[in-house]
């Protein structure tokens, strides 16, 4: 009897010795890694003992190895700016995993993230209290946001899908065609309507 399953891992798990190869053989057909973002900065503060190396060498190895990549993206994160959003838009769009999951920074109980925004909790005591994109502190950006750039980094993500296809299938005149549109682009932020 064979089946496949997925799983969610570590970048730094999946790039030690054989273990990507050893799920395929398992028969895992897609991995989902916490890769939350595209700044070391923001990994740092998260203490999320990862490096944007490791999600970059995980991400390859996975799909190598015949499986398909999955992230989950974090936005929020107390002391994320523009540029580590930037980073982490871009990061999405070049490597492009086949799944994205995108939610807000959660705190939760017992950890050093949730002792820092507590006072402006108020009566959101646990993430069971919200949504994946409702922000439940005080941050850099107001809550909407965060709605704005849920919908422009899912668009965004679809459109480079949609490029590395044509690339894909039109040779020498897709890579073209695909990199004159992808040069006529401007800022997320301004196409998500935010001024900072």
């Amino acid at each position: 009897m064979s089946f496949t399953f997925k799983i969610q891992s570590r970048a730094d798990l999946l790039v030690q010795e054989n273990y990507v190869a050893a799920l395929a053989r398992a028969g895992c057909d897609n991995i989902w890694m916490g890769a939350e973002s595209g700044s070391q900065k923001i990994l740092d503060a998260m203490d999320k003992g990862t490096t944007i190396e490791q999600i970059i060498a995980a991400t390859g190895l996975v799909r190598e190895a015949g499986m398909r990549p999955s992230w989950f993206i974090q936005f929020g994160y107390p002391g994320e700016t523009k540029e580590d959003i930037e980073k982490t838009v871009k990061m999405i769009n070049r490597l492009l995993p086949d799944s994205l999951g995108i939610s807000v920074s959660y705190p939760l109980p017992g950890t050093e993230f949730y002792d820092k925004v507590k006072a402006d909790l108020k009566e959101k005591t646990n993430w069971t209290d919200s949504d994946e994109l409702k922000l439940m502190f005080r941050n850099t950006y107001p809550p909407d946001f965060y709605k704005r750039l849920h919908r422009y980094v899912h668009k965004s993500y679809r459109w480079h899908l949609a490029l590395k296809q044509v690339r894909e299938a039109g040779g020498r005149a897709g890579a073209n065609f695909g990199r004159g549109l992808e040069e006529g682009g401007e800022s997320f932020l301004i196409r998500a309507g935010v001024n900072c």
